[in-house]
């Protein structure tokens, strides 16, 4: 729907009903599987695996690298990161995390070895120059959440990380925390709307 209102010269935002009509095909209980098909109970009704496809094919990148003997090595996939083992001088591999404003002044850095990490933001893909309308969308508004710019989530696997890190992309900052502390083997560093920094209570960064 956003793409559509603000595709070509008029960058016209989507209406409250447009908004309704379109919330009315958000609805869990409506998708079915059976077996390897999937059914859905209202026309017009879809999947994207933008928050987990990702994450799931660097996990798997990493497990042909470490089945072929590969054991060290970082993967990178615009944002989800996987990492195993450690550089060539027994170092923890360093991962920055990403400056929404794109200066290269990263807010954090941290060191891994065996995990995943994965960002969302609003910089990358957004509609409008105010990036009041971007990728991420609240699924009981319809609307891009505004409270955060960039939240990082390190999880067991990537694309633990990847469901993460836009999960919590739609909560408040502080919730979003909580939530993260109540999970086990995860952390979450969050850059708030006008550059608040909130990091959950395990978060080992560079600035901890």
């Amino acid at each position: 729907l956003f793409k559509m209102k603000f595709q070509g010269k008029n960058h016209i935002p989507p209406t409250e009903r447009e908004l309704n009509e379109a919330l009315k095909l958000v609805d869990a209980g409506s998708v079915q599987m059976n077996g390897r098909r999937v059914f859905f109970g209202k026309p017009g009704m879809g999947i994207t695996l933008d928050g987990i496809a990702k994450g799931y094919i660097v996990d798997r990148a990493s497990r042909i690298l470490s089945d072929g003997g590969i054991k060290n090595h970082l993967i990178n996939a615009g944002g989800d990161i996987r990492t195993s083992g450690e550089k060539a001088d027994k170092k923890p591999w360093t991962v920055a995390i990403q400056d929404p404003k794109k200066e290269k002044n990263y807010p954090d850095t941290i060191q891994m070895r065996d995990g995943a990490i994965a960002t969302s933001g609003n910089y990358e893909v957004f509609f409008d120059r105010e990036k009041m309308f971007h990728h991420i969308v609240n699924p009981r508004t319809g609307l891009s959440p505004e409270l955060n710019t960039s939240v990082s989530v390190l999880a067991h696997t990537a694309m633990d990380a990847d469901a993460l890190s836009t999960s919590v992309f739609v909560m408040a900052p502080q919730k979003g925390i909580q939530f993260i502390d109540n999970l086990p083997r995860c952390e979450c560093f969050i850059v708030a709307d006008k550059g608040k920094i909130l990091k959950s209570t395990g978060w080992k960064g560079s600035t901890s």
